[in-house]
């Protein structure tokens, strides 16, 4: 498998190079260590032109998130406090970076009218309200990432809201013209949070982190046009909870991961086939130093082994159920733990996915951990040790 298309951050991404995979040859270190004051609740990292993108759901001015940019030489620019009267507040996703890198976009939880907020924010940092959700039919508290679909327009949904109250997608093209692409009813799922993924086939693929069958969350497909398809409904040894965005690797399959239950009740890690075929690969905690609860989307490297992040575990001192992991599963099976999170320095519970910003070098965030209140959190970097 020599790359991975995917659209959650709307650009074709090269595979993680296969070397990174031992513990023994990798350094991890942390590039900034934000205050509590600045940031709370880092979001996932948007690759831009030698930058990398970020936002945080609290903290700033108005306590109600920011926009920032990690500069190429490691320094933190402060792009917009959210949070103002009637700007939108806490930014509950990556950004979206346009080709030209003069525009990111985004959305907040709330704000707006009060139900949240899809905006574009330019290099400076300057924000424009593109739609304001205003609850009911029209959605409600939009999170995960927004993704440029081929015919040109955003797609998104929201984790409320709709005609049955269970969440919806929803589209907004280049000149403004917003509509709801389908609305969730009560035997589709609930809060679709994840955000959306267009395949090679041109549809759009997502999660459901509830309902289902179970109530464990659900997979699905919906066209441009609204046609929409239950894919599979999670049952309780297979996971629940899936709140990261699905991958499509080169050979059709999607890959996703649940935060929740499974084999031993800590989450899965999943790949649903061109054909439909649902398949868990790996169920989380089956060792002490297993990572736990995947909340982040994954990559796929070159030679088929998928990396992602975990909240817990990693056998990491000074966490009751460990401080968080970044795990790799190789191809035949087997569980790798890259890096685990523990109290000797800041930064724990990591729940975004990963940017790759240089052949074997992932960067990402987390949480402050237990080491201080007064750290909002970090974001850090894992490469290889002659890097």
């Amino acid at each position: 498998m020599a790359a991975v298309l995917s659209r959650a951050l709307g650009c074709t991404v090269v595979a993680l190079a296969a070397s990174l995979a031992s513990a023994d040859s990798l350094r991890f270190r942390n590039l900034h260590v934000f205050d509590s004051r600045v940031a709370q609740g880092l979001n996932e990292l948007t690759r831009g032109p030698g930058r990398l993108l970020g936002t945080s759901l609290l903290g700033g001015r108005f306590g109600r998130g920011i926009a920032y940019r990690l500069e190429g030489s490691g320094s933190i620019t402060m792009l917009h406090n959210f949070g103002d009267a009637g700007d939108g507040a806490e930014p509950s996703g990556p950004l979206f970076e346009s080709s030209d890198g003069n525009y990111s976009y985004g959305v907040t939880l709330v704000g707006g009218a009060g139900y949240g907020t899809v905006y574009r924010m330019d290099f400076d940092g300057v924000v424009d309200i593109l739609h304001s959700f205003a609850g009911g039919a029209d959605g409600e508290q939009p999170m995960g990432n927004l993704i440029l679909a081929t015919d040109g327009a955003f797609y998104g949904t929201t984790s409320a809201g709709g005609a049955a109250g269970r969440g919806t997608v929803w589209r907004l093209t280049t000149d403004g013209a917003f509509a709801i692409v389908h609305a969730f009813d009560v035997d589709e799922g609930r809060e679709p949070v994840s955000g959306l993924v267009q395949a090679t086939d041109g549809w759009l693929y997502g999660t459901t982190a509830l309902g289902g069958r179970k109530d464990n969350g659900t997979l699905y497909r919906v066209s441009t046009a609204g046609e929409f398809q239950t894919l599979h409904h999670l049952d309780t040894d297979e996971g629940a909870q899936p709140v990261a965005p699905l991958v499509q690797a080169l050979d059709g399959s999607l890959y996703g991961t649940a935060s929740a239950r499974g084999e031993h009740q800590v989450g899965s890690v999943f790949r649903l086939s061109p054909h439909g075929r649902f398949t868990v690969l790996h169920s989380f905690g089956a060792t002490q130093t297993d990572a736990r609860e995947p909340a982040g989307a994954v990559w796929v490297t070159s030679d088929g082994a998928l990396i992602g992040t975990a909240q817990l575990g990693g056998g990491g001192s000074g966490c009751n159920r460990g401080c968080g992991a970044i795990w790799r599963l190789n191809g035949d099976g087997t569980m790798e733990i890259l890096h685990a999170f523990d109290d000797a320095s800041p930064g724990a519970y990591p729940r975004g996915g990963l940017a790759h910003t240089a052949p074997s070098r992932l960067q990402g965030t987390a949480a402050g951990g237990p080491i201080s209140a007064e750290v909002g959190g970090v974001i850090w970097r894992l490469d290889r040790a002659e890097q």
